[in-house]
């Protein structure tokens, strides 16, 4: 799955900033986050049409990056959370944690409204959908509900 954004990212000639959503690979939907900066992947969540189980990847910037770190991933907005327990471990060169979740209206609301990421109570950062991107976040989150 977490090929899934890399390679995406990379059949196109230009990589996109903020969210985008690849559906070129149906029915499997990569929803990622790429830094308008670097235009690295910060986060990605991919999902099979139709079906709730979701992978929620998160790739961090700094702190501890050991091989096999288990660490709770959480989605916070105000006091709407979401939990995910994640492993970390390098995957093409960058680390990575990623957790299996369910895609649920709470998590769906979550995504639509924008969410800072914790990884072990630590704040990583806060990804909001502008007006452009929010149309890919709700179809993601619109496939992906069960």
């Amino acid at each position: 799955m977490l090929a899934l954004a890399s390679s995406a990212a990379a059949a196109q000639s230009v990589i996109p900033k903020g969210w985008f959503l690849h559906d070129d690979l149906s029915p499997t939907l990569t929803l990622a986050y790429y830094d308008p900066a670097s235009g690295d992947v910060d986060v990605s969540l991919n999902c099979t049409a139709g079906y709730s189980d979701i992978v929620v990847a998160f790739y961090p910037k700094s702190g501890d990056m050991s091989e096999g770190r288990s660490a709770r991933i959480e989605l916070r907005n105000g006091d709407a959370t979401h939990s995910i327990e994640a492993t970390g471990k390098t995957y093409n060169g960058r680390y990575v944690f990623d957790g299996l979740t369910t895609m649920e209206p709470a998590l769906a609301k979550l995504l639509v409204g924008g969410f800072t990421i914790l990884v072990g109570g630590e704040d990583m950062g806060t990804y909001t959908p502008n007006e452009h991107d929010g149309a890919h976040v709700r179809k993601l989150a619109e496939a992906c509900t069960g």
